[in-house]
């Protein structure tokens, strides 16, 4: 509170009109100090919520093995039960790669779940999912990666969005490929990877140090 000397009344004006004075002689101007004390004490001050975690830790990277330099990857996003609101639609959950030794880069990925939802590859190291319906909470994305890699090795993730804190980040390895033929092609095995056409074409791939590309599975 202002002490009550600085607090002006409103008094007559003279003839020759805009002040006025009180009885101890002090000018004072048309208006109180009161209504503009009064006036900054109603302004509203507004504060931005606190940012939550939208995340939970449950959620969790695979990858499969590194086949003629290519690797697949499945990132499960679990979306909390968060009663602040959730994701909403157009604050996009943000995915970015730390490839470590492995010189990965994303070249295209595909996503389901929460309702439906969009991603775009932004660029080597990072996407950008966009749930259809907002706001999307207590429910899992899951997104389908495809991605070129140099060598086998771990892979890591952060997973944010505008309004979450802190991010988190989950982490898997790109699994080594086909090295022995005996192993890894006969007897059936070559119908594990999923990308042979049978054991002669998983042999020639080892043989040829990955120059004969997969016939396909």
């Amino acid at each position: 509170m202002f002490p009550l000397e600085h607090v002006a009344e409103i008094v007559p004006a003279s003839a020759g009109g805009g002040l006025a004075t009180t009885e101890k002689g002090e000018q004072v101007s048309r208006f109180k100090y009161v209504a503009l004390v009064a006036a900054v004490a109603g302004l509203a001050v507004f504060v931005l919520p606190a940012s939550a975690q939208h995340f939970e830790e449950a959620s969790e990277k695979e990858c499969g093995p590194l086949i003629a330099g290519e690797v697949e990857c499945t990132l499960t996003i679990s979306v909390e039960d968060d009663i602040g609101g959730g994701i909403v639609e157009g604050d996009d959950v943000i995915v970015t790669l730390t490839p470590g030794t492995t010189g990965a880069k994303f070249t295209s990925a595909s996503v389901s779940g929460c309702g439906g939802a969009a991603v775009s590859v932004d660029s080597d190291t990072q996407l950008s999912v966009d749930p259809d319906v907002s706001p999307v909470d207590n429910c899992v994305l899951v997104v389908e990666e495809v991605l070129d890699a140099a060598a086998s090795g771990e892979i890591c993730q952060t997973i944010d969005n505008i309004a979450n804190s802190p991010a988190i980040t989950v982490c898997a390895d790109i699994l080594v490929g086909p090295e022995d033929p005996e192993a890894d092609c006969k007897k059936g095995a070559w119908e594990d990877w999923g990308v042979f056409k049978n054991q002669g074409d998983c042999v020639s791939y080892i043989a040829t140090g990955g120059r004969n590309l997969p016939a396909g599975g």
